[in-house]
């Protein structure tokens, strides 16, 4: 006998196919100039993204399939669209530029196959992720534009091309960085983090551009916490099996 499927099983399908349509729309805006409107688009698309996964096992829904469309739909969002998104802001045909881009792009595609094989990190290494996933790509990715748009302050497409190649780098490499996965929220703390949150948003609401790179900025800092961490409990772990 046939198994009937739920339209609640699609659910968390449905929130990766709206953040692929905000990022495919995004990529538009960006080829179009509208820089602004088109990092706005991957932000609604990197929320969206945040759920799909936790509402599938809220729901009990997930699937090899649902993760399969979630990273094609990341390749889209935050590989291809923020390499056009750069592109696009600079306006320059620079070759070193276009071809970090494109790197860029390429490294978020490793990122996510390497991701979806579920190799487990070391354990000295628990509780992060090796790379920066996808998502923090984008956001260190757009990162000289939104300094740009907070403050001003600019750079040349030469050392953005550098920067880009460093970050697809960081993407593809083995280096411990933050997870949010490892974090657990107490029951008498989520009045606490409601009002963190709501903070954050208005915050972001009202001074967009700065918090994102204040954001971006925290997050690189942090990787080097990570580094120092990692470091420690490497040097107990071999001293503990050595015992």
């Amino acid at each position: 006998m046939e198994k009937r499927l739920h339209i609640y099983r699609a659910i968390p399908s449905l929130f990766t196919v709206a953040a692929f349509m905000f990022g495919f729309n995004a990529i538009l805006l960006a080829i179009n100039g509208q820089i602004k409107e088109a990092i706005t688009f991957i932000l609604i698309s990197a929320f969206l993204d945040l759920f799909d996964g936790r509402i599938a096992r809220i729901l009990g829904t997930t699937s090899k399939f649902g993760a399969e469309l979630d990273s094609l739909s990341d390749l889209v969002c935050f590989g291809v669209a923020t390499a056009i998104i750069v592109l696009s802001y600079t306006g320059s045909a620079h070759r070193l530029l276009y071809l970090s881009a494109m790197f860029f792009a390429i490294c978020s595609m490793l990122r996510l196959a390497r991701f979806n094989l579920d190799i487990e990190p070391p354990a000295y290494a628990k509780g992060f992720f090796m790379g920066v996933p996808t998502p923090a790509g984008f956001m260190l990715g757009v990162l000289p534009i939104t300094i740009h748009f907070a403050w001003g302050f600019e750079i040349s497409s030469l050392h953005y091309g550098i920067y880009m190649l460093i970050v697809g780098f960081l993407m593809i490499s083995n280096i411990p960085t933050p997870s949010t996965k490892s974090f657990h929220i107490k029951r008498n703390q989520l009045p606490l983090i409601i009002g963190i949150t709501a903070l954050l948003l208005i915050c972001v609401f009202l001074y967009s551009w700065a918090v994102m790179s204040v954001f971006g900025i925290v997050y690189l800092i942090s990787i080097l916490f990570c580094i120092a961490i990692t470091k420690r409990n490497k040097r107990i772990y071999k001293e503990n099996n050595k015992n």
